[in-house]
């Protein structure tokens, strides 16, 4: 295989490739770190913008209170994972350490 990890080829792009008589992600051993990845995140849950009109120009139409305002829920989330939410891509990683 082009590329992967050897002694000989420490700088390669891909880690080494599969032994079953060495698992190098066995618990206990050296871990490769290769395919972890960070699963932060930041997310705008929630917003919501309100303005209560002014009562002198409401009483002019009759009206005592009259506030509006407009929300959002999950607007915006910042995340170098596009593929998933990053929420669901931790449950789904808790899940996989249980095992």
């Amino acid at each position: 295989m082009k590329n992967r990890w050897t002694p000989e080829n420490t700088d390669a792009t891909w880690p080494r490739v599969f032994n079953r008589s060495n698992e190098y992600w066995s618990p206990g051993a050296n871990r490769s770190t290769f395919w972890e990845f960070s699963t932060d995140y930041v997310r705008l849950k929630s917003l919501e913008f309100g303005y209560n009109l002014p009562s002198a120009l409401l009483k002019k139409v009759g009206v005592e209170k009259l506030r509006v305002y407009f929300s959002g829920q999950n607007l915006l989330t910042l995340s170098k994972i596009k593929e998933i939410d990053p929420k669901n891509l931790r449950v789904l990683l808790t899940l996989f350490k249980e095992l």
